[in-house]
């Protein structure tokens, strides 16, 4: 007759079908799953190494400034970003699309006509040495394509000019009826050559009339780049009415 097995001090034999505390856990089901997601991913490796993957990018343009000499010209319809279109084989593709992706795409024009007739025109087509990275670059990806691939700006001599300074009053009556006070009657204008000569004066903000003086700003005009003085002060006065005046004796 066999013996029953003898259990610690304080304790009572244990349930038909229940866990043994005294049996080391099995290791062997949580092995196997691990394994299992081992050759997986080592498939995966294989099965994607000779696949081609392409991957679109949009990526903002970062104009290089010109020589300190020229400046560009406004356009209608800016380009902000250029779509890039890169091709690259293996996993490596993942890692350089997440964590080496460019941050920009740097544009570097040339001037295309002949030098010292201006305005002009720059263009730059786009090659892969113009993406600008933060992490190093890429290691399995190559740009094959650009959209667009060329950008054109147009350029000038920069240049400066003097121009007078006009009132703007506020309300129905025109600024040349009042007597004009202003802190300084001309400013300084910096900008494209070809702009400046369409620009005789620049006028201020709207300033109510039979006011203190006050400080306005100045109205910059389009295409240009910098003004001597951000700000005048300006006063309409009207003019004295003498209607219902009497001479007295």
């Amino acid at each position: 007759m066999k013996g029953r097995p003898s259990y610690p001090y304080g304790t009572s034999d244990p349930e038909p079908g229940a866990p043994n505390p005294s049996k080391p856990r099995e290791t062997r089901p949580i092995m196997l799953t691990l394994l299992a997601l081992l050759i997986s991913v080592g498939l995966w490796i294989i099965a994607i190494g000779d696949r081609e993957f392409v991957v679109e990018m949009r990526l903002p343009v970062r104009y290089a400034q010109p020589s300190p000499d020229l400046v560009f010209l406004e356009q209608p319809d800016p380009v902000d970003t250029v779509t890039v279109e890169f091709k690259g084989r293996g996993p490596a593709v993942l890692l350089d699309q997440y964590l080496r992706a460019p941050e920009a795409i740097e544009w570097r024009g040339e001037l295309s006509s002949v030098r010292g007739r201006y305005p002009s025109s720059m263009e730059h087509a786009f090659e892969h040495s113009d993406l600008r990275f933060e992490n190093g670059g890429l290691r399995a990806l190559g740009a094959t394509s650009f959209s667009p691939s060329i950008i054109t700006r147009s350029v000038d001599r920069r240049s400066s000019r003097t121009v007078a300074v006009r009132a703007l009053a506020s309300g129905p009556i025109p600024g040349r009826f009042f007597w004009t006070h202003l802190s300084s009657d001309y400013v300084i204008l910096h900008g494209a050559a070809s702009v400046l000569d369409t620009i005789r004066f620049i006028e201020t903000a709207p300033v109510a009339p039979a006011q203190p003086p006050i400080a306005v700003e100045l109205r910059k005009p389009s295409g240009i780049t910098g003004i001597s003085l951000p700000e005048v002060e300006a006063q309409l006065v009207p003019p004295v009415s003498l209607v219902g005046l009497r001479v007295l004796d």
